[in-house]
């Protein structure tokens, strides 16, 4: 009992003592609220002040209009359009430019053009309307002869020991917004699968894990997986890739596809579709350009 002594007796009990702050009366709380509300409305102003002028910024990155007052009166300034091809055409004009950029330039511009045809975007505006002959006197004459680096694993049917859990049905490009290569493989099971692409002197240029694929059935019910890799740059198109699937234990479970932007323009450059095969070849072209430029 922590209430009694040693002898017995009730000991009473310890008073309690509790912190003392500042006294306020009434009057002063009430200043106190009233001045913290004029801190919350100020605050609040503030934060609507900003945000004009967040959105006052945004029209005009937008817009391309500038927009300033002074003594009350607001100005305007005429809108600025400014495009790749604007600075192309102004490269093209300057006396400065090398002729190889200049080359690459023109190629990048009928290139566009290709395109708007191909997806039929604002084809009554085309980017190459305005080159001059001088102009297109830097254009490259003619596509070299293209290769075809497709390399697709085979299997014989004699040995069904040797046919990997993987394989692979297709690979092509998809030409919309950018150019990105397709592929697809067959595979009772994709999850926890990671597809590395690697170049031609076998640097990792990607890992594709399975929350990437897509999975489909073919005309004949086989179970496959699709996915793209939109990874490499102009200089690019003509560089093989290598594709290996691993599982999640990082062992291989496919062969080795070997494919490249090019392998797919040599198989369409005499395509029946001639705006398909006019986009692939001014693609190469713009593609050769670019990397003569950067070399």
């Amino acid at each position: 009992d922590y209430n009694k002594s040693e002898d017995g007796e009730e000991e009473p009990e310890p008073e309690i003592s509790y912190p003392t702050g500042p006294q306020y009366t009434a009057s002063e709380i009430a200043q106190m609220r009233a001045q913290k509300q004029r801190e919350i409305r100020d605050l609040e102003l503030q934060l609507r002040v900003e945000k004009v002028k967040y959105e006052k910024l945004k029209l005009e990155l937008e817009s391309g209009v500038i927009y300033a007052k002074l003594d009350g009166k607001v100005y305007a300034s005429k809108p600025v359009q400014y495009s790749i091809a604007n600075y192309a055409y102004s490269m093209l004009s300057a006396s400065t430019t090398p002729d190889v950029l200049k080359t690459l330039l023109v190629d990048m511009l009928i290139y566009g053009s290709k395109a708007q045809v191909f997806t039929g975007h604002n084809t009554e505006n085309l980017v190459d309307a305005n080159l001059t002959a001088d102009m297109l006197s830097y254009a490259t004459k003619e596509l070299r002869p293209l290769v075809n680096s497709l390399l697709v694993p085979s299997y014989s049917d004699d040995n069904v020991d040797e046919i990997p859990p993987v394989l692979w049905r297709s690979a092509g490009l998809t030409l919309t917004n950018t150019v990105e290569l397709s592929f697809s493989f067959a595979a009772e099971n994709a999850e926890g699968y990671i597809v590395k692409i690697t170049d031609d002197k076998g640097n990792l240029l990607k890992e594709i894990n399975s929350n990437y694929f897509t999975n489909t059935k073919s005309s004949t019910g086989e179970n496959r997986y699709v996915f793209g890799y939109a990874g490499l740059l102009a200089n690019q198109l003509s560089t093989p890739i290598n594709l290996t699937v691993y599982n999640s234990f990082d062992s291989v479970v496919s062969g080795t596809l070997v494919y490249s932007v090019e392998s797919y323009a040599y198989t369409q450059q005499n395509s029946s579709n001639t705006a398909l095969a006019d986009l692939v070849k001014a693609m190469m072209i713009y593609g050769d350009s670019v990397r003569a430029y950067t070399a």
